[in-house]
């Protein structure tokens, strides 16, 4: 079944990341809320001590893959706890159940630490995992000026919105189930310009460009890989596709 799968696959990611991942994986269970959980928001991760998935030096140095590669992993152990729900990705500005990134409302001055309110934060447990090594301050040029910084202060990648059908009513109060999407899905990546005002993206809001020709991207399986701007346009510009994957839609956009 699934959550066997899910089992093998987060503790086959865990070994990856490095030693002692193994023990920590088994240290994460879930408890159910009152009455029968349903969704994602009903059941609670229970964390027994510290697992988390410590950084991991990639090459003599910490990488973007490695960092994006750390996030899936706590994606697939956040969803293995969580009944296969997937975190929501703070799609939503204003009144938003918690995300990946932070839990709403979204702060009046976005600052380092607010990772460390998102639903992902106990599997990751590091700072510098949120951001891209290349990714230097100012994070956003309106930090001068006094106006909304946007989430960049706080992490260099943004979720896809597809996990919330980008805002589509039939998915207001949950998510969707990790087995609804392709394992090549695309998760987590790098988005053009530095003003978020929320965690999370559409595909149409494109690649950052500091790294040239292309960009690392994460899955929904966790592993990573790098994409040519070109080979994302494509995916961009056909429905559905890895980028626009909404499980339940005809064009993956809604």
């Amino acid at each position: 079944g699934i959550g066997s799968a899910l089992n093998l696959l987060a503790i086959e990611m865990a070994d990856d990341l490095g030693p002692g991942a193994r023990q920590q994986r088994r240290r994460v269970a879930f408890r159910r809320a009152p009455g029968k959980a349903s969704n994602v928001d009903e059941v609670q991760p229970v964390i027994l001590g510290k697992a988390r998935l410590h950084p991991v030096p990639h090459g003599g140095g910490r990488t973007k893959t490695g960092d994006q590669h750390q996030i899936g992993a706590a994606l697939n152990l956040y969803a293995n706890a969580s009944k296969d729900w997937l975190p929501r990705p703070n799609w939503k500005v204003g009144g938003d159940p918690p995300g990946w990134l932070y839990t709403a409302p979204e702060p009046s001055k976005w600052v380092w630490e607010t990772h460390r309110t998102g639903t992902l934060w106990p599997y990751i447990g590091a700072d510098s995992i949120y951001r891209c090594p290349s990714h230097k301050a100012e994070f956003s040029a309106s930090n001068k000026t006094g106006a909304y910084p946007g989430s960049a202060n706080t992490t260099s990648y943004l979720m896809s919105g597809s996990v919330v059908a980008y805002g589509a009513k039939r998915r207001l109060k949950t998510t969707y189930t990790i087995d609804k999407f392709a394992p090549n899905a695309i998760m987590f990546w790098e988005t053009e310009g530095d003003g978020w005002n929320d965690g999370s993206s559409f595909p149409y809001e494109g690649l950052n460009p500091r790294h040239g020709k292309g960009a690392t991207i994460c899955c929904v399986d966790g592993h990573t890989e790098w994409i040519s701007r070109i080979a994302y346009d494509v995916e961009m510009n056909k429905k559905p596709s890895r980028l626009w994957c909404v499980p339940d839609s005809r064009t993956g956009d809604n």
